[in-house]
């Protein structure tokens, strides 16, 4: 399928605060307008107040590929629903479906190195991100913990389930279920001793 001009939008309703719908309609000028009318009608049939809004739309040159590499951008950084609703601020999902429709209208040859550019931009901020909740979180505590010790800690958990899970497994293996309810309180008392 060829790719046509037409609009990319965004959807919202009040009713799924930080939900958007990031789609595409095919056209121009009034057949557009009466397209994005109807599919917003069809969305508020399930909505008995009728709360579907279009909060965003922008004109496309190729509306095809620039809603798909809006998805692609979007999924990087933002949980994904069904189909193509993404938990995203409206602005936000603007911005990345701009940046694809940018990339979109490049010869399919530019594409690649362009959307690959726009990706890394995308993992850099969620990077940025996490590494500003970190050094947050850190300075919310009197002391960074100790990595070593949450390690040693950890390891001796996993060694005690592991060497409950034989017994377990030798159970299993030897017909005596009745004995693997005990070996189960067994792990429940040995990991409350680690505590």
């Amino acid at each position: 399928m060829s790719d046509l001009p037409g609009y990319v939008y965004v959807i919202q309703n009040v009713a799924w605060q930080g939900w958007v719908k990031v789609g595409h309609v095919l056209g121009s000028g009034d057949a557009l307008e009466r397209v994005l009318s109807k599919r917003l009608s069809n969305y508020n049939v399930a909505d008995p107040h009728k709360r579907f809004e279009v909060s965003q739309s922008f004109y496309a040159a190729c509306a095809i590929t620039a809603e798909r590499f809006a998805h692609d951008l979007l999924a990087i950084n933002h949980r994904r629903g069904e189909g193509e609703w993404f938990c995203c601020d409206p602005e936000e999902a603007l911005r990345l479906a701009e940046s694809a429709s940018t990339i979109a209208r490049l010869r399919p040859a530019e594409r690649g190195r362009h959307f690959d550019l726009a990706l890394e931009e995308e993992r850099q901020v969620a990077l940025s991100d996490t590494q500003k909740i970190n050094l947050e979180n850190m300075a919310k505590k009197d002391s960074p913990p100790d990595v070593a010790e949450t390690a040693r800690a950890a390891r001796q958990i996993i060694d005690v389930l592991l060497e409950e899970l034989e017994k377990v497994d030798d159970y299993v293996s030897t017909g005596h279920s009745k004995n693997i309810e005990a070996a189960a309180k067994a792990v429940q008392r040995r990991l409350e001793s680690l505590e």
